[in-house]
């Protein structure tokens, strides 16, 4: 569809079966891309980051049967709502355990959802191939891949808030889609919560200035934020009646709160790092999209591109503005950013005007095959990494390197010819085969290679031979996700451990433990460890 003042309205052959193929093709490649380039990490059996935090408050509520208050360690944790635990729970009991595939799975089919409402939105507002292209940018964008393959909140959260704000481009018009945005709202809500908010205003703010003023009188448009607000509002009255109201409170409040120490110079620093953060997090549309504006002539935008453009700069905008904001809190604009680049490039190429500005085009699709070959280059220079333990037959294996590498030269030659040729496709084709290559050889192997897995077992042998493990860390780090039963936690009023008994502490607890007591530190199963320290009490 395309749109108009009054609303969408059919695009000639949008819907006949040529086109409806078109998009059963289009949707089959952004899955093969998809499960090429983000599957082969599922497996890497080592949790990172905050993914520890995903996995135990799913296994306890497996454990205990309470869905509505998320515990870590026992101890309530409403740091973030219980939407992804939720689903992790979900998954796990699908797979029969907690660990980390089913941690994992609801990104990754959150970054699916993504790809695939990109391309659903494209086909009725934007140019028929610009899904595809917006799908590509989005799987390959920086910041997707780096959170979208881990067990992390925003791999579900963006793709919910995505999903929300284009369903509200037809909310005035349609019910349909007005329910659409709520449900997806209300999830996003339950998922990481007051952000999704702050996108539906940046939508809302682009619809009006794109629609006009008429919008608002009409009830469907307003439905979304009413109605995504219900099951949020569900969860809560539910928990109050677990945990009382200041406990909550006082942990959102946290949350929400920006520390604005530092003075101008440090809020200045930092809203240049969200700036930059935010350029190259996600290349290659940020670079597509600010080189459409700087290569813009006087044809106008169509409506729907004015929406996408004015909801993504006003939702940086907003996120700009706190004190403290970081670039993975930009997220959801991911794929709005995507949309916007894929509309461009379908354009261009749709007129055959290729890349007529060479300070604006031509970088992207450079960097695009620059960074594809050196990721191959990354892989092979990695010392003590078997190329092959994917477990992969060797002719498959090879065949990313292969494919990057000749792509990348073809590309790049292009790329360096007086001839302004479209070489984007072959940049974009050498971007993914590295990242394919990447993610079948190095991330596991060095999954493999960190010391956290052995760590982990070793301590679970410490508890099965009957010793004590206490911890001030409180579950912050990734290793002790894997003991079952969880480590004590060790009372800051008094000194329960006895001689013999274990004792982890994250780095700046170096001083943690309590006095008076003599300690030493087991350096295994190696001594360069950075995350935790390990002691055991001696008297």
């Amino acid at each position: 569809m395309t749109d108009t003042p009054g609303g969408p309205v059919p695009r000639e052959g949008s819907d006949s079966p040529p086109g409806q193929r078109r998009v059963l093709w289009h949707l089959l490649g952004l899955i093969c891309l998809w499960g090429a380039v983000y599957l082969p990490y599922a497996g890497a059996p080592e949790w990172h980051y905050e993914e520890a935090r995903r996995a135990v408050p799913a296994r306890e509520m497996i454990a205990s049967g309470d869905w509505v208050q998320p515990t870590l360690f026992g101890h309530t944790y409403l740091n973030k709502p219980p939407l992804y635990m939720w689903a992790v729970a979900a998954a796990s009991q699908i797979v029969g355990a907690v660990n980390p595939w089913s941690t994992r799975w609801p990104s990754l089919l959150g970054t699916l959802l993504g790809a695939w409402v990109v391309l659903a939105f494209a086909r009725r507002a934007l140019h028929p191939r610009a899904g595809l292209w917006a799908g590509a940018f989005y799987l390959l964008t920086w910041q997707t891949f780096d959170t979208g393959r881990l067990g992390e909140i925003e791999g579900l959260f963006g793709p919910l808030v995505l999903a929300s704000v284009c369903a509200l481009w037809w909310a005035p018009v349609s019910w349909g889609a007005a329910l659409l945005a709520a449900s997806a709202l209300g999830a996003a809500l339950l998922a990481k919560g007051p952000p999704a908010l702050l996108y539906l205003v940046a939508a809302y703010l682009g619809l009006a200035w794109v629609r006009g003023r008429s919008i608002w009188k009409r009830p469907s448009t307003w439905a979304p934020l009413v109605l995504g607000l219900v099951p949020v509002a569900i969860w809560a009255a539910l928990l109050l009646q677990e945990v009382p109201m200041d406990q909550v409170l006082g942990r959102w409040g946290g949350e929400l709160q920006r520390a604005g120490d530092g003075g101008l110079q440090a809020y200045a620093s930092d809203r240049l790092r969200f700036v930059a953060g935010v350029v190259l997090g996600f290349f290659p549309a940020s670079w597509l999209v600010i080189g459409a504006l700087a290569s813009r002539r006087k044809e106008p935008l169509g409506e729907a591109h004015r929406y996408l453009l004015a909801s993504l700069g006003l939702a940086l905008l907003l996120f700009a503005l706190p004190v403290g904001t970081r670039p993975r809190y930009a997220f959801p604009a991911l794929g709005l950013a995507a949309l916007c680049a894929g509309q461009v490039v379908a354009e261009l190429r749709d007129r055959n005007q290729r890349f007529r500005s060479l300070a604006a085009w031509r970088p992207v699709a450079v960097m695009c095959g620059v960074l594809g070959l050196g990721l191959l280059v990354a892989v092979l220079l990695t010392p003590q990494v078997d190329l092959l333990q994917a477990g992969l037959p060797r002719g498959i294996a090879w065949v990313p390197l292969a494919v990057a590498a000749a792509s990348g030269a073809v590309a790049l030659r292009m790329g360096l010819s007086p001839l302004r040729r479209d070489f984007l496709p072959l940049a974009l084709l050498t971007l993914a085969a590295g990242r394919i290559f990447q993610s079948v050889h190095l991330t596991p192997a060095q999954a493999l290679l960190r010391p956290h897995q052995e760590l982990a077992q070793a301590l679970q042998e410490r508890r099965q031979a009957g010793d004590t493990v206490w911890t001030r860390a409180g579950g912050q780090f990734n290793a002790q996700a894997y003991l079952d039963p969880a480590p004590k936690w060790l009372p800051e009023d008094k000194d329960p451990a006895r001689p013999g008994d274990w004792l982890i502490l994250l780095p700046e607890q170096a001083d943690g433990w309590p006095k008076g007591t003599q300690w030493e530190e087991i350096l295994q199963p190696e001594a360069d460890m950075n995350r935790w320290r390990i002691l055991r009490r001696i008297r």
